[in-house]
């Protein structure tokens, strides 16, 4: 069985164990062609990011800590209850809150339930295939939550 991609998005591998919504944000503002790495983004909220800390790169998402984030990067977002297929100005992460947490950015809905999704955990990459399956039935224990970005900033 192939799986067929019809959308390009920047493969965004994380830098360390703790940068996967680093990592996502990443991917994200390559493909609205707004580059920013992932110690770039360390740099620019060394509060938000631990820098210095042994857990450097670890992102505390909260409602606050990412309204912050959004106003800086000029960019909407929200939680939401459904998936549509991303356009040009959107983008959507799939967040667990709960256990092992940890951020993938969401491409495509496989069922009401499962994702085709990138995964930046380093550790998961097998031949640079980055594309994996999250079912959130499956991953309920964790509490995911899909979070959906808009870009709003204005073309110069």
């Amino acid at each position: 069985m192939s799986l067929e991609i019809q959308m390009e998005v920047t493969i965004t591998k994380q830098i360390s164990a703790y940068t996967c919504v680093l990592a996502c944000i990443e991917s994200i503002l390559a493909d609205w062609n707004r580059p920013m790495t992932q110690q770039e983004l360390i740099d620019r909220f060394p509060d938000l990011c631990h820098k210095g800390e042994h857990i450097e790169g670890a992102f505390d998402f909260t409602k606050d800590t990412f309204d912050m984030v959004a106003k800086e990067l000029i960019f909407q977002w929200h939680q939401s209850d459904k998936f549509l297929t991303p356009e040009d100005n959107t983008a959507y992460l799939i967040l667990t809150t709960e256990g092992d947490k940890h951020c993938v950015r969401a491409l495509f809905q496989k069922s009401s339930s499962s994702f085709w999704v990138m995964d930046p955990n380093v550790n998961r990459f097998i031949n640079q295939v980055a594309l994996f399956e999250f079912d959130f039935a499956k991953e309920s224990i964790r509490k995911p939550v899909l979070i959906k970005l808009i870009n709003t900033e204005q073309a110069a």
